[in-house]
């Protein structure tokens, strides 16, 4: 199904595949293989993250969306857009699962991080082409709603992941925590 065709499974086969690269790299990650009976319950676990994702996008696209183009279409464009982010995933997964823990760990606090801040940067330009010249936004219309996606998503994906209560107090306090981790 093309998606100029439209309908749900155009909307979702990109999420879905999200939802799977996640769960590969929590295999990978962990064994160093790729194993169903890892990597099934790592799908379901990581399907809010595209799904919160998804929600987002589709809120924004509600509200911002020119042209002729359909929402499913839309949609299915914009996670066309993280490629970049699902390889850099697969890749830490595979250096997590084939190196020692001490030097993965060392690896992933310096390359690692170099490596997560340009598939952000990379992920956030992608996005702003986006919004730019698929949908036809102004250049500042880009870039509010590319900052509007990431106000949405990323504090509910990292604080379901990485923070207790989930408040923006504990976010911060865990974000800080991690830069003087990473600082020394």
């Amino acid at each position: 199904m093309s998606p100029q065709q439209g309908g749900f499974f155009v909307a979702i086969r990109r999420p879905l595949v999200i939802t799977a690269a996640l769960g590969c790299l929590a295999s990978l990650g962990s064994t160093g293989i790729v194993t169903a009976r890892l990597a099934g319950p790592a799908v379901v676990y990581w399907t809010y993250a595209p799904l919160t994702e998804l929600l987002a996008v589709g809120l924004v696209l509600m509200v911002t969306r020119r042209g002729p183009q359909r929402l499913s279409a839309a949609v299915d464009a914009h996670f066309a857009g993280c490629a970049a982010v699902i390889l850099l995933l697969l890749l830490i997964g595979v250096m997590l699962g084939s190196t020692r823990p001490d030097l993965a760990w060392a690896l992933l606090t310096t390359a690692g991080v170099a490596m997560v801040l340009a598939g952000l940067a990379w992920s956030a330009r992608i996005d702003y082409c986006y919004f730019r010249d698929f949908l036809r936004q102004t250049p500042r219309g880009a870039l509010v709603r590319v900052l509007l996606l990431r106000i949405f998503v990323w504090p509910i994906v990292f604080g379901v992941f990485a923070v207790p209560g989930l408040t923006f107090r504990a976010m911060g306090d865990e974000f800080a925590g991690i830069v003087r981790e990473l600082l020394g």
